[in-house]
């Protein structure tokens, strides 16, 4: 799955992944910010998972992309 992040560089990269509101990161770098902001997408999709799950009468099924 493909996710757009939004880069600015002012002194230190700083991501947002606006298809996940509150999933941004920040690093010293733009290669930092990349990693920290893989991280931050894979913990914001776990948690939103999570809560999906715990919905009455839901089933959790799997879908590769």
């Amino acid at each position: 799955m493909h996710y757009v992040s939004i880069m600015l560089l002012m002194g230190r990269g700083n991501s947002r992944i606006p298809a996940l509101p509150g999933c941004h990161s920040e690093g010293e770098s733009m290669e930092e910010a990349l990693e920290n902001i893989r991280d931050a997408i894979k913990g914001g999709v776990a948690v939103l998972n999570e809560r999906a799950c715990r919905r009455q009468g839901s089933k959790v099924i799997e879908v590769s992309l």
